[in-house]
């Protein structure tokens, strides 16, 4: 496609166009589940900063000086450690796609458990394209996925764990990190990579998580954080599947809402 632009500067000359060549393929992915028309929609430039601790997307939106409306930056010190560049622009790619919504702290966990399962996805589907990476991408899967998988066995389920530390996702995002690898979020990734697995098409309900509706509750209206908690989420969660378009979209959206017990209204 090559909608989305790739500044190769942060890479050696000799990785510049297996990087490009990588970058297309992934954007031809993502427009095959959400429309290309989703895609196209977005202006995207993809460069790598040695010197930043995280990957990290930018919005005009919150930096209108900025000459692309989405500016990904990576955080690859090797600049070709192949397996950190596919789950990071991956990731990224996933924030493009919710034009960085959901905004508000609270809720960003939402968000950064879906990209990662995106990212996940395009990696799943990197290996029809070159099938000669086949077991490389498997391996890498497994590789961050074996430490949620232990946590995860010993819960009785996804739900489970989630329940036992809601709070904890609600007000640290990103969680644990352990050798790039978020533990904590890895545990609910898995479960929703398996709900896009289903009907990747149906990924397109997440251009539908604007949460800019919701007001959050002042300070001491609550005095049971976990009462807040779960009333908030469900709200967010019940947001999105209003905003969503069509019946696959809104399905989408209950099944990981229901994933970690919320039900959601049928409206």
């Amino acid at each position: 496609m090559g909608k989305w632009e790739v500044d190769t500067s942060g890479w050696l000359q000799e990785h510049q166009t297996s990087i490009a060549e990588q970058t297309d393929v992934m954007e031809q992915i993502l427009a095959s589940c959400v429309g290309s028309d989703v895609v196209l929609q977005r202006e995207v430039i993809l460069r790598n900063d040695a010197a930043r601790s995280k990957p990290i997307t930018f919005s005009r939106q919150d930096n209108p000086t900025q000459t692309k409306e989405y500016e990904i930056y990576l955080a690859l010190r090797d600049s070709w450690d192949y397996r950190r560049f596919l789950y990071q622009a991956g990731h990224e790619f996933g924030h493009v796609l919710m034009e960085c919504y959901p905004r508000k702290e609270c809720f960003k966990w939402i968000s950064e458990c879906l990209c990662s399962a995106i990212s996940m996805y395009i990696m799943h589907r990197m290996k029809r394209f070159f099938p000669e990476q086949k077991k490389f991408y498997k391996d890498y899967r497994n590789s961050v996925f074996t430490r949620p998988k232990e946590i995860l066995a010993n819960h009785e389920s996804v739900l489970d764990f989630y329940t036992q530390n809601k709070l904890d996702f609600w007000l640290d995002p990103e969680g644990p990190n352990e050798n790039g690898v978020r533990t904590r979020n890895g545990v609910v990734e898995l479960s929703w990579l398996e709900i896009i697995k289903k009907n990747p098409s149906a990924m397109k309900s997440v251009i539908h998580m604007d949460d800019s509706s919701i007001d959050l509750p002042p300070s001491g209206a609550y005095t049971n954080c976990d009462i807040m908690v779960h009333e908030m989420t469900t709200l967010f969660f019940q947001t999105w599947k209003s905003n969503c378009q069509g019946d696959a979209e809104k399905v989408f959206a209950r099944d990981i809402a229901a994933s970690i017990g919320y039900e959601l209204l049928e409206i």
